[in-house]
């Protein structure tokens, strides 16, 4: 018995084909977003550790001065400092799930061409199933 393919069945290959054919660009537009990723992960965890440090240092000026005008601009930079670290914080923790996420989506893309592959050997599989003599 000759097995027949849908039309729905062709089209869903022929888009299969067309994304694994399409992998290979896929990747490279996936490695140049995931070395800009990070890239400004580098950059922003680079300006938290100094602002961190920054703060820090001011703290310990602010409480060793004795001049109460130098005390109030002294405070008035670690607050703005201290700003600057939650902000710097929140890009970070945005930054590092980018990384994390373009990661996942890298990974899923090179296993494409296997998946493909496995995805045919059932659908083969599963047609001399059904198009078995008797059934």
């Amino acid at each position: 018995f000759p097995v027949t393919i849908s039309s729905c069945q062709f089209q869903a290959a022929v888009k299969a084909q067309s994304d694994l054919t399409n992998s290979a660009e896929q990747t490279a537009a996936l490695d140049a977003e995931y070395v800009k990723a990070t890239a400004a992960l580098a950059s922003t965890t680079a300006a938290l550790d100094k602002a961190r440090a920054q703060v820090t240092e001011f703290q310990t000026q602010m409480n060793a001065a004795t001049n109460a005008a130098d005390k109030q601009k002294l405070a008035t930079a670690v607050s703005k400092l201290a700003n600057a670290v939650l902000v710097l914080s929140g890009s970070r923790t945005k930054l590092s799930a980018q990384v994390k996420d373009l990661e996942s989506k890298k990974a899923l893309l090179q296993a494409a061409p296997e998946q493909l592959k496995s995805n045919a050997t059932d659908a083969r599989a599963s047609a001399g199933l059904l198009c078995a003599r008797g059934l």
